[in-house]
């Protein structure tokens, strides 16, 4: 079962400098759910998932890993079809 590993979006954010509310401006969100992604109350949707890895050029597969040496295992086809949807759909602003 893969799950998403909340220590390394802590460890992420906090090698960039931020606090939760920066992050959280920066993939436009706010700062309560960046905490609740870090304490593991819920789980960052798919399409913040691609913003966070875009923006701060992570692999997705990073969140997911069973550890830090394993980090390129077979990701679940469902996500990287929907990650790749995402990247490819054009700029609704």
């Amino acid at each position: 079962m893969w799950s998403f590993n909340r220590e390394r979006l802590v460890a992420l954010r906090e090698s960039k400098g931020l606090n939760q509310d920066e992050f959280g401006l920066s993939i436009g969100t706010i700062k309560q759910h960046i905490s609740l992604w870090e304490t593991g109350k819920s789980t960052p949707s798919i399409i913040s998932l691609v913003k966070i890895c875009n923006i701060y050029d992570v692999d997705i597969r990073y969140f997911f890993a069973k550890n830090a040496n394993n980090n390129c295992q077979q990701f679940p086809v469902e996500t990287r079809i929907a990650a790749e949807a995402i990247n490819d759909r054009p700029n609704q602003s």
